[in-house]
């Protein structure tokens, strides 16, 4: 059984003409601290957008380096509040020569905690997740592309 997500393309992440696919693994909002006992070697890590220390700025260029770091291929960061949102990797406040290494994409917060709810009822703890770009329009954010995820 597949079911489709939209995720939107990182301004700044790297592009890929194939799917990556890889088992999917939550990783908390990505912070080192979160990703150090998990295994995500060749994942795909799923986070949240954010931070759960107040006031804590948590950058998208950080979590897609912890991610890249720990060994993921790729990263989804869903969004802490209703809706979906466009995010950006190289900005004013990324470190100096910092290059992102792997495909990030924005969800919504209810694909996103659907994609969690399912993957922490897996014995495993992982569902195979494909990412699939498509060239369509998405008019309400005037993007040109936009990335599929499917669950099989």
């Amino acid at each position: 059984d597949e079911k489709q997500y939209t995720a939107i393309p990182m301004v700044g992440a790297p592009k890929t003409d194939k799917p990556v696919t890889g088992k999917i693994i939550f990783g908390g909002f990505g912070k080192i601290s979160d990703l150090e006992n998990l295994d995500v070697k060749d994942s795909i890590l799923i986070v949240e957008r954010g931070s759960d220390v107040e006031g804590e700025l948590l950058f998208f260029s950080i979590k897609e380096k912890n991610a890249a770091d720990a060994g993921a291929k790729a990263l989804i960061v869903y969004n802490n509040e209703s809706g979906i949102f466009l995010g950006e990797l190289i900005h004013e406040f990324s470190e100096p020569g910092y290059m992102p290494q792997i495909p990030v994409v924005s969800s919504d917060r209810e694909e996103g905690l659907e994609i969690i709810k399912k993957i922490l009822g897996c014995l495993y703890r992982y569902f195979l997740i494909h990412l699939k770009v498509f060239n369509k329009q998405i008019p309400h954010l005037g993007l040109g592309h936009k990335y599929c995820v499917y669950l099989t």
